[in-house]
């Protein structure tokens, strides 16, 4: 049984065919990249999977249960997580209280708000934000943004998560602390790396061989 599974995916707006005929699958403990020129469709394959949208055609099984057109809630609590290409974190909400949402809704929920906060703030430790706790999310910088919500996707307890272009935006610096944050988490959870799934614009998934992050 694969841990995710994708088979025959189709996605069209319109004209458009966004995803045609999309078929991978990741097995559990793997970091596996999704590599594409823009408009191939990765971020399209992103929202399939996790629920945002509903495919044409096609299923999306995770650990051997079909999700296909889930809704979001539902595929958070079955245990999916994911970050946005476009951050998207509550603007008036300090950094804690975002992370806490995560915890509250997640796959595993709290009723305690002091549970709730005690483990944010390991989450927000775990991204190096724990500083920045009381800080409203409308304060913080992009990369702090940017890891403010790889918090709260991990509050949320998730045994599938996925991030949209966390590195998208930011400048060499940035992107190199970006990586070793990914790189810490893959480490903490000793997850395992294979190559990447490239999207070739409205074609058929390759599976092609790549290095580990």
């Amino acid at each position: 049984m694969h841990f995710l599974k994708t088979e025959g995916l189709c996605k069209s707006f319109g004209g458009l065919m966004a995803i045609h005929n999309l078929e991978f699958e990741v097995e559990e403990g793997e970091i596996v990249g999704l590599i594409g020129p823009n408009g191939s469709g990765k971020t399209t394959t992103l929202n399939l999977i996790t629920g945002f949208l509903k495919p044409d055609s096609g299923t999306v099984t995770f650990r051997g249960e079909n999700v296909t057109g889930l809704p979001r809630c539902r595929a958070c609590q079955k245990g999916m997580a994911r970050t946005f290409q476009l951050v998207k974190p509550f603007l008036d909400f300090t950094a804690l209280q975002n992370v806490m949402v995560g915890r509250v809704y997640g796959r595993e929920p709290t009723k305690s708000l002091k549970v709730a906060a005690e483990e944010s703030r390991e989450f927000l430790e775990q991204v190096g934000l724990l500083a920045k706790a009381d800080v409203l999310a409308k304060d913080l910088t992009l990369m702090e943004r940017k890891r403010l919500e790889l918090a709260r996707a991990l509050a949320a307890k998730p045994q599938l998560l996925l991030l949209d272009e966390l590195m998208a935006g930011l400048n060499p610096g940035e992107t190199e602390e970006a990586m070793q944050l990914i790189k810490q988490i893959r480490d903490l959870a000793e997850w395992c790396t294979r190559a990447g799934v490239a999207l070739r614009a409205r074609h058929s998934s390759l599976c092609l061989p790549g290095s580990p992050i």
